[in-house]
């Protein structure tokens, strides 16, 4: 979350996602701010997983700083949430608005602030410096080789609140290096793509470029965040940047991190190894994604089972039940509990009892907790 943000004098909630090319209100904000807004062609066609974007007229952003304020005036796009999904903050700003500051990043707060007079922090030999893309959009880490070539990117996205995600060269090279390490499930939603089911697995350290990771999650990057950055190797999200200090002096394409030595709490995580979800965000029934090895696998559970019943709560209504849209919480529950689901599998409806346990997290076996990346390729 970005600190002390105001549209037209009108205090909002934006989120800063560094992943994000665009600022965004999401249209009940906008229209409860006044706004006049240009709606795109009503023919226009939307392809799927895309969504309707309309932009608001020119307005006043105002962002608070630790030594004033500093103001941008921008066109915001406008969007609607697909049915289901309630957002807790009014909108988002990107990077391309902001990318010009000095940033301080307090990942375990959400928070960031921009520092109208930041500094290179100190001692400077306890900071890892990397270089940023210049002229991008987006959070982008350029990593250079011996020959001084980039060698590889790295895409920073403090909309996601993820660990790591893996360019599908590098996960497939990081599963066949690891085949028997434990994986659960994720599901989002990521404009451009709409839903995307990935299988997570977790790490006691990671090496991407010169950066060292301390206990993430890992897991494979979607289509479209691989591109939007030539030569990408990962994305780092939320998760995976609270184990970090991390400076970020846009002005002069410098970014700065250091490593924090706390021990990590458990993980949150999910303890079904399961995830449910619509084939499309236009279909309703919610059918199971499992992982292998998981709990779900184990109480009987299968990829293409369509969920109906969690308890008492009725899922199919997951659009409209506020109990239903919180569904993913169920999962993260302590390690022991139980649930009562059912399911339909073909014409055929049954019930099946799953207890949680942790799946991921710091009591991962020891021939799990250590492991890096291949070498990014020197650019040709």
């Amino acid at each position: 979350m970005l600190d002390g943000v105001m549209v037209n004098g009108e205090p909002v909630r934006l989120a800063f996602d560094t992943g994000s090319d665009a600022p965004v209100l999401f249209r009940p904000v906008a229209e409860r701010l006044g706004l006049k807004i240009t709606e795109p062609p009503a023919d226009a066609k939307i392809s799927a997983g895309q969504i309707r974007v309309g932009r608001t007229e020119a307005v006043q952003l105002q962002f608070g700083t630790r030594n004033g304020a500093k103001i941008v005036t921008d066109r915001l796009a406008v969007v609607d949430m697909p049915g289901g999904l309630r957002p807790d903050v009014d909108g988002v700003i990107g990077w391309g608005s902001l990318r010009d500051n000095f940033f301080v990043f307090d990942v375990s707060s959400s928070k960031v602030s921009i520092d109208a007079t930041g500094q290179p922090p100190e001692p400077a030999g306890a900071w890892q410096r990397v270089g940023l893309r210049k002229g991008s959009r987006l959070l982008v880490l350029d990593f250079s080789g011996e020959s001084g070539r980039i060698a590889g990117s790295v895409l920073i996205d403090t909309g996601s609140s993820a660990g790591v995600h893996l360019s599908a060269e590098r996960w497939r090279e990081w599963r066949t290096a690891h085949p028997d390490a434990p994986t659960t499930m994720d599901a989002y939603v990521m404009p451009g793509v709409g839903l995307v089911v990935r299988e997570m697995s977790w790490v006691r350290e990671l090496s991407i470029g010169p950066l060292n990771l301390t206990d993430v999650t890992v897991q494979e990057a979607s289509s479209a965040e691989a591109a939007m950055a030539s030569g990408y190797e990962a994305t780092l999200g939320v998760a995976a940047l609270k184990r970090q200090d991390v400076v970020i002096d846009g002005k002069n394409g410098v970014a700065y991190f250091a490593r924090r030595q706390a021990p990590s709490p458990p993980l949150a995580h999910n303890r079904l190894g399961a995830v449910f979800t619509p084939s499309d965000l236009q279909h309703d029934p919610l059918e199971a994604h499992v992982a292998t090895g998981s709990p779900a696998e184990a109480a009987g559970i299968r990829n293409g089972d369509v969920l109906l019943t969690i308890d008492a709560i009725d899922v199919t209504k997951w659009r409209t039940d506020s109990a239903g849209m919180a569904m993913g919480t169920f999962w993260q529950r302590p390690a022991g509990t139980k649930f009562l689901l059912t399911f339909r599998r073909g014409d055929r409806e049954f019930a099946i009892t799953v207890t949680l346990r942790d799946i991921l997290g710091p009591g991962l076996p020891k021939r799990f907790e250590t492991n890096t990346t291949p070498a990014p390729k020197a650019a040709q």
